[in-house]
């Protein structure tokens, strides 16, 4: 029987909480899973103490519990709970206010690959030998991309995030030469083809 075990966990030098639940045997070696927190535990360290609730025989106790505790302490709108959410054993879809909240959290914090090389010429060299291998898309592939597209109009958004993403790009003449043979061999109509242009 799977056991679903309610905690909140303290950190140590702040003081901030997390009101989560795991299924894990060693509840105070489990980290806790909640973005806030692991953004808070990235910042100041690992050292937290954890304390077991309660222990839950299935997931609509757990669900029941788990929403109790959430509104007895008030952990969502409390800023003394890392929680961004009701615990209630379910991911959910993330508000706008809960990403700007992970967002500021994150304000700060080094990227993981920073100073990293992300591919050495051997990667590349594997990639390219992986991706022959394969061969070329079959026309259902490419037919099936072209469908996704047809018909479809950009909104103004999604044209300034396309445009943003491009500033300060660079390409060099043998990548331009490479898109240009490229397009001259394509098969499959342009992916913009009867789409109706914004004025």
């Amino acid at each position: 029987m799977i056991i679903y075990t309610l905690y909140v966990k303290t950190h140590n030098l702040t003081g901030l909480k997390y009101f989560g639940f795991t299924t894990s045997t060693d509840p105070h070696k489990y980290k806790g899973s909640g973005v806030y927190w692991k953004l808070h535990l990235e910042k100041h360290g690992y050292d937290y103490t954890t304390e077991i609730i309660r222990e839950c025989q299935s997931k609509e106790e757990l669900k029941e519990w788990g929403l109790y505790y959430t509104n007895l302490w008030n952990i969502v709108k409390s800023n003394k709970w890392a929680n961004l959410k009701e615990e209630i054993g379910d991911g959910g879809r993330q508000s706008e206010e809960v990403r700007k909240k992970i967002g500021e959290a994150g304000k700060g914090r080094i990227p993981w690959n920073k100073g990293k090389k992300m591919w050495t010429e051997e990667d590349k060299k594997r990639i390219g030998e992986l991706n022959r291998s394969r061969g070329p898309q079959s026309k259902e592939t490419i037919a099936k991309r072209v469908a996704k597209t047809t018909g479809k109009i950009r909104t103004d958004e999604q044209k300034k995030r396309s445009s943003d993403a491009q500033k300060g790009r660079t390409l060099t003449e043998d990548h331009k030469a490479k898109l240009k043979k490229a397009a001259q061999n394509r098969t499959a109509p342009p992916w913009n083809k009867g789409l109706k242009k914004s004025n």
